[in-house]
């Protein structure tokens, strides 16, 4: 009986020492892995702030044509505007020179011109406003972008840290287990002594 309790003492202190054995290089390999998982994420956010760097001074740069465009398109009008009132000027001079034989060509003449100013203004505002909408439309267009590439992010921020959370509670549970098998054979050393 003694010969047998011995024999299990021994088998029991074999388990004690490899189970303390096995513990510290599954506590090591954990550790890595969690290091190796940070680094990762880290990277993936340098990478996805870079990108979204990138995306941010392209859109600048598309917003600073669309000034461009926008500027010439008022020179544009300031030119026809000034243009228009040179005619204005020289149609007055003649007015002046002219009067009496010319009135009725004048007025048609007069009633032509205010017709194309008038055209003429409707089509600029209704360029202007178009490159308004247009300008606003992308700029909408580009802020959902960005707050869809940023949600994807968090996403994946979130997932990553889940998965390590997952392997922490994995080993945690692991380690646990040993604990206890350990306290089990310290309870039946205990008890066999």
């Amino acid at each position: 009986m003694e010969g047998r309790l011995l024999e299990r003492l021994e088998k029991l202190e074999g388990i004690v020492e490899t189970t303390v054995q096995v513990l510290p290089p599954l506590v090591q390999d954990l550790s890595r892995r969690i290091d190796t998982l940070r680094e990762e994420v880290k990277a993936e956010l340098r990478e996805t702030r870079a990108h979204l760097e990138n995306r941010i001074g392209f859109l600048e740069e598309r917003l600073a044509r669309a000034e461009n465009k926008l500027d010439l398109i008022q020179q544009a009008h300031a030119y026809l505007e000034n243009q228009l009132q040179q005619a204005r000027d020289e149609l007055g001079a003649r007015l002046e020179r002219i009067k009496g034989e010319l009135e009725t060509h004048i007025g048609q003449t007069r009633a032509e011109l205010e017709t194309r100013i008038a055209k003429t203004e409707e089509r600029l505002e209704a360029q202007i406003a178009q490159v308004r909408t247009d300008l606003e439309t992308r700029i909408a267009k580009t802020e959902e972008n960005l707050q869809a590439q940023i949600a994807q992010v968090a996403a994946k921020a979130e997932a990553i840290r889940m998965e390590v959370r997952t392997e922490i509670n994995t080993a945690f549970n692991k380690a646990i287990l040993v604990f206890t098998a350990i306290g089990v054979v310290l309870a039946l050393l205990t008890l066999f002594r």
